[in-house]
């Protein structure tokens, strides 16, 4: 059986065409995953398609939904399509069991976006948990982020915003290997690096409009609740304290 994708968007309705025997292209939200734009306010469309009988919803490169809304969202799996923390890579870096005793990013950015909250997300991954804001810092120091149980190294975080500035990250953890992941919007470049050498993993070529389409179709099919909505909203929220803490 095939499942209906609703969707404007050129890049998922290509997707589509690629997942010719696990979807098909809707006119409607009812019974459908249905594909939205990220930009403020996506919530209020995605409530309105579970209202008209919207089975799972993918937003793209979103904000972070206010917290009054999560439990109308909770009601169908919500993918969140993130370009510089693609879903695929994390579980390759997950595997990679690293326990850091260094964890250190760098975010750079031509203006204000995602970037800085997609850097939180990588030292979120590869620090095994959630974080929180660590100490005081002075204007233009590093960030210090800490595991949310106290139980973990500190996290030093470097953001720079400015035009003509590449909108890059790079994102260090360091123990008995050390893995860096350097990320943009087009590309996510993994090693790892120990005493034999230093190991690229092999890039991932699906698209992430693809990929977004096979996890909403999982999550149909296990039942689950993916964790995409709660990383989101903590991403977001420690990276506008640091945005705040920065400005101060």
């Amino acid at each position: 059986m095939t499942i209906p994708v609703f969707a404007s968007s050129p890049a998922y309705r290509v997707a589509v065409a690629e997942l010719p025997l696990a979807t098909r292209t809707a006119d409607r939200a009812a019974g459908a995953v249905v594909v939205l734009e990220g930009r403020a306010g996506w919530w209020d469309a995605a409530t309105a398609a579970i209202e008209d009988g919207a089975v799972a919803i993918v937003a793209t490169e979103p904000v972070a939904p206010p917290v009054e809304v999560l439990e109308a969202l909770r009601r169908v799996p919500v993918i969140v399509d993130r370009a510089r923390l693609r879903e695929d890579v994390v579980a390759d870096v997950r595997r990679a069991a690293v326990v850091p005793r260094v964890l250190s990013a760098l975010s750079q950015a031509p203006a204000c976006t995602h970037a800085l909250r997609d850097a939180v997300g990588w030292l979120r991954v590869l620090a095994g948990g959630p974080l929180r804001v660590g100490g005081s810092r002075r204007p233009g120091d590093p960030a210090l982020l800490e595991p949310a149980d106290g139980d973990g190294p500190l996290a030093a975080l470097t953001s720079v915003e400015g035009p003509g500035m590449p909108d890059l990250m790079r994102v260090t953890a360091v123990a008995e290997r050390r893995v860096e992941v350097e990320a943009s919007r087009t590309r996510i470049v993994v090693s790892l690096a120990d005493g034999a050498g230093v190991l690229i993993q092999p890039s991932r070529f699906e698209s992430a409009s693809r990929l977004a389409l096979r996890r909403a179709i999982a999550a149909l099919d296990d039942g689950g609740e993916p964790a995409d909505l709660a990383d989101l909203i903590h991403d977001a929220t420690l990276a506008r304290a640091l945005a705040a803490s920065r400005g101060a």
